[in-house]
């Protein structure tokens, strides 16, 4: 299983790499997907009950970079950022061959 590569982690998010294949969130069981996959990893901390926000998404076929929230107060506040089209800026680029 292709793991994410953690770019940043602080006590209220974690901003990470999302390989291609992974599903952001899924509910099909036995599959691994990024929110199972941090929620492991935030339960390895020992810093009591692992909660993981879910504050964008990206296709399964696609990579990129993606933020999650740590509690809830961080979802709220990111969400509300994620929302302001002005702050929030999504790019998306294709790869193509010929």
């Amino acid at each position: 299983m292709i793991q994410p590569e953690i770019l940043y982690e602080d006590a209220q998010l974690i901003i990470c790499y999302k390989p291609a294949g992974i599903a952001t969130q899924t509910k099909k069981l036995g599959q691994k997907d990024m929110v199972s996959i941090l929620l492991n990893h935030v339960a390895q901390e020992g810093t009591g009950q692992p909660f993981i926000g879910v504050v964008h998404r990206l296709d399964q076929p696609v990579e990129g970079v993606m933020v999650f929230a740590k509690n809830s107060t961080a979802a709220a506040k990111l969400s509300l950022l994620a929302a302001d089209k002005e702050n929030f800026i999504k790019a998306y680029y294709a790869v193509t061959e010929g």
